[in-house]
């Protein structure tokens, strides 16, 4: 992963559009394309300046790494049929912290569709059964 993947991970992690960023820098949009695209010398020169736009130190977009997660798929006699890399962006804590949220909040609505559809069903029952 390049230095302009890296600016690019974080931008996009941080919902910055290119030309958001090339107006901040005070560029136009193909200047900085050229940075995450790596075809420019001057994105150490912008990197100060990129970091503390994204509000992230210069030292973890350059730290940046991908993982990579090795599987291996099996097939029931115990034969490999598949197998290979997997690369991963790592992400964020401040990415992984605004997922659970989101998970939260569709885990609470999907709770509360469920006690309907009960409530709902506990009726169907009942006139059915012709209490109601």
């Amino acid at each position: 992963m390049d230095l302009g993947d890296k600016i690019r991970h974080f931008r996009m992690a941080k919902g910055y559009s290119q030309e958001d960023i090339a107006e901040f820098l005070q560029i136009s949009r193909n200047s900085y394309m050229k940075i995450e695209s790596g075809n420019t010398k001057n994105a150490y020169e912008k990197l100060d300046k990129i970091a503390e736009i994204l509000k992230v130190d210069k030292w973890e977009i350059l730290s940046h790494k991908e993982k990579e997660v090795v599987y291996v798929h099996t097939n029931n006699q115990g034969h490999v049929a598949n197998s290979g890399t997997v690369t991963q962006n790592i992400a964020t804590d401040k990415d992984l912290t605004e997922k659970c949220k989101n998970l939260e909040i569709q885990v609470a609505v999907l709770e509360e569709r469920l006690c309907s559809k009960d409530k709902e069903i506990e009726l169907l029952q009942k006139l059915l059964e012709g209490k109601v």
